[in-house]
């Protein structure tokens, strides 16, 4: 590329041209699918927010909902039940923690069903009779330096509550 007072030659513009032109196309594919990966992630994040609840699968309805007062003496917890929604929360919180590592700051993690049904690892809770909505939290200790971890879950549900919640 000798310049000699007469600019740039015809194959230099046609060289540095196509230079650009590649650069050019290398940004727009780069931009698409940086857009198409977003929308996808929001699709994702929709579609995880859908739950189906695992132990009521069909929507409950109002004209199912008895509401007629009825005093039929104390009523019978299923124990079993709120055993398995404490399982299932610990469960979930073991996905988060094996899916998810962190820092554990103070020994301790404390996760909300909140944090994890919007994250997707776990359904809302309910009430055997789907009356009330459930809440808990998980509390993860740090046992050793070797991550090996010790998970508590407490769970209120109306006329369940865990011992220590």
């Amino acid at each position: 590329m000798k310049l000699n007072n007469h600019g740039w030659g015809v194959r230099d513009f046609v060289i540095y041209l196509s230079i650009l032109i590649l650069l050019l196309f290398f940004v727009a594919f780069s931009i698409s699918n940086f857009y198409r990966r977003l929308e996808k992630d929001r699709q994702n994040r929709q579609n995880n927010q859908q739950y189906v609840d695992q132990y009521h699968p069909t929507e409950i309805t109002d004209d199912d909902i008895d509401v007629t007062p009825q005093n039929n003496g104390p009523k019978i917890v299923n124990y079993d039940y709120y055993h398995t929604l404490e399982e299932d929360f610990r469960n979930a919180t073991n996905k988060y923690l094996l899916e998810n590592p962190t820092e554990i700051s103070n020994r301790i993690l404390v996760l909300t069903d909140t944090d994890l049904v919007g994250l997707g690892y776990m359904y809302k809770m309910h009430d055997e009779e789907y009356e009330h909505t459930c809440t808990g939290y998980s509390t993860t200790y740090l046992l050793d330096d070797t991550m090996n971890y010790q998970i508590k879950v407490y769970i209120n549900c109306g006329e369940y509550i865990t011992e220590g919640y």
